[in-house]
């Protein structure tokens, strides 16, 4: 996996506006990292967060691995940190990335925590339930 990994970034100088989602790819073989999927159509196979840009998946983290210790440590979700893992991949030759999420993605939390690292160089953006605890100065009139 580490090779693919390596040669998914070699392919392509990705821009500023990124996202990250999850992925689903269905199969009906045996593989240590097949899971089994109730709530996808596709069925069981492999699930994974993937961070894009312009339909190519530039780096992936199998949902089924363990999350990396070091952001749990720090109060993330196995989640989040999964998603910190794939942010560091970047390239540090380019800074200011715009990064969509969708709901499952967003939390205060994480948004503080990504903010606090030094270098990241990620703004976050997207659809955050109000039952999150938002402050008021920041959620948007509908």
């Amino acid at each position: 996996m580490a090779q693919l990994l390596r040669v998914s970034k070699e392919c392509i100088f990705i821009g500023k506006k990124i996202a990250v989602d999850e992925q689903d790819i269905g199969f009906q073989g045996k593989h240590k990292d097949k899971q089994q999927v109730m709530f996808k159509k596709v069925g069981n196979g492999f699930l994974l967060d993937a961070l894009c840009s312009e339909g190519y998946t530039y780096s992936f983290y199998f949902q089924n691995q363990p999350a990396p210790q070091r952001w749990i440590d720090k109060g993330l979700s196995p989640l989040h940190a999964r998603v910190m893992s794939l942010i560091q991949r970047l390239s540090n030759d380019t800074q200011n990335y715009v990064c969509s999420m969708d709901n499952l993605y967003i939390s205060p939390k994480f948004a503080n925590v990504l903010l606090n690292q030094s270098g990241e160089g990620v703004m976050i953006h997207g659809v955050c339930h109000p039952s999150c605890r938002i402050p008021k100065c920041i959620v948007q009139d509908t």
